[in-house]
């Protein structure tokens, strides 16, 4: 009977025991609060890094889509410029030939005043005058090419200094 009351519920090593399941309960619930902030903790920085994440993600493509457009521009800008050389190198072509055309005029005339005949060399020279209106009509083509020219590497220019 002593043995069974020794047993009961007021003996030091059932207290002690229960007490060590005490503390080992208690240290088991603050570690699994400590790894639950932990965790916790974590997904914070993981939702916090993909935000981040998904945030630069945006930033650059809306840097690619002007990228797009800039380049768009320049290779617009570019493509008018090479136009206007290739006018400009056209009308040149042209002025030669304007150029040739009113010295065979000139030495027409030339070689028939030296031969006397003076009528056909009046004749001639004033036909000079419908070449050098040709090669004026010309000059102020190639001037406007060159102007257009010089306003589209100018736009160019300005396309290519933006940031």
């Amino acid at each position: 009977m002593d043995r069974t009351a020794a047993a009961g519920d007021g003996s030091p090593r059932r207290d002690r025991v229960a007490t060590w399941l005490g503390i080992g309960a208690g240290l088991l619930a603050i570690v699994l609060v400590v790894f639950g902030a932990l965790r916790l903790w974590s997904a914070n920085d993981d939702n916090s890094a993909a935000d981040r994440t998904r945030a630069q993600i945006h930033r650059l493509r809306q840097a690619e889509v002007a990228a797009r457009r800039v380049r768009g521009r320049l290779n617009a800008a570019d493509d008018a410029l090479a136009q206007e050389v290739q006018a400009m190198a056209n009308t040149s072509r042209q002025i030669g030939d304007a150029e040739n055309a009113l010295t065979d005029a000139f030495n027409a005339a030339t070689n028939q005043a030296s031969n006397g005949d003076l009528g056909g060399a009046r004749a001639a020279y004033q036909a000079q005058s419908g070449a050098l209106s040709d090669l004026d009509t010309k000059l102020v083509g190639l001037r406007q090419h060159l102007a257009a020219a010089q306003q589209r590497l100018a736009d160019l220019q300005r396309l290519e200094q933006r940031p």
